[in-house]
């Protein structure tokens, strides 16, 4: 049997890359959502403050370390009722939260936070679920690391459309110099651990392709112990059906006996197991 560590799991590893800057302003973040929510008045204030104001949320979020969503979640509940937040610092005349929130550099430190986190959880969902394996996991994994990559360019450009909240913070400004820095350093090292954790994948092996796609395999690539029954498999007329109408799993267990050489040559990438049981 091949094992492999757990998608979600590494994915959760490699976000923790924070700047000190960056990480700081997520302490931050988690403190000012802390003293309204772990006081029972201080929460039912903040909600009547924002069922007057007619907002689209009347609570914040906790963020808690063992449920890898929270923190996205809580960034952006925190950052779509930031003006209520204000309201509510002054009203308690919590001066030293007040004035770091307002601060024109939290806030885009916030935004930016928001958006990579987000971008973060929805990596996560993509990689959980009913039919998940190495190979579609591993696809999410290498599109993830080419959006990293297409950030730290365009930051260089000055060109930050693509975190939306953070093209919203700055306006017309140009994005603070030190700022930048941190973001750019924190892309590049979510890229670098990324690649750390998922280098035991090897995808440009033939082994590899054939598994992904018999189809598109020649023949002389694969060892020679297999190349005959490879040769049987892919002149079987009904194979191309099977392979476009079933999962790729169910494909290879159906069209493999256990006992074959291919079928072990396959299960070298450990296709059948699913996201569900990791």
């Amino acid at each position: 049997m091949v094992s492999t560590h757990c998608f979600i799991h590494r994915q959760a590893l490699a976000s923790k890359t924070l700047p000190q800057k960056l990480r700081q302003a997520l302490d931050s973040a988690i403190r000012i959502v802390n003293y309204i929510k772990s006081s029972a008045l201080n929460s039912r204030l903040f909600t009547l403050l924002c069922e007057d104001l007619d907002s689209d949320h009347k609570v914040l979020l906790f963020y808690t370390e063992v449920r890898w969503l929270s923190k996205g979640k809580m960034l952006a509940r925190l950052y779509e009722l930031k003006e209520e937040v204000i309201l509510f610092l002054e009203f308690k005349e919590k001066h030293d939260l007040l004035t770091m929130f307002k601060d024109d550099t939290f806030q885009c430190m916030l935004a930016y936070l928001t958006d990579i986190f987000g971008a973060l959880n929805e990596l996560n969902l993509k990689l959980q679920g009913r039919n998940g394996t190495i190979i579609s996991n591993y696809d999410y994994i290498q599109g993830f690391i080419a959006k990293l990559q297409l950030w730290n360019k365009k930051l260089s450009s000055e060109y930050v459309i693509s975190f939306s909240r953070l093209f919203e913070a700055i306006k017309n400004n140009k994005l603070d110099a030190n700022l930048k820095a941190d973001i750019k350093t924190h892309l590049q090292a979510l890229e670098d651990e990324f690649r750390r954790y998922h280098r035991d994948i090897d995808s440009e092996s033939p082994i590899w392709h054939m598994t992904r796609n018999p189809f598109v395999v020649a023949v002389l690539q694969l060892p020679e112990e297999v190349q005959e029954e490879f040769l049987e498999m892919k002149a079987d007329s009904s194979m191309t059906d099977d392979f476009h109408l079933l999962t790729l799993e169910k494909f290879w267990i159906k069209r493999l006996p256990v006992n074959s050489k291919l079928a072990s040559l396959a299960l070298r990438v450990p296709i059948p197991f699913s996201s569900t049981y990791l």
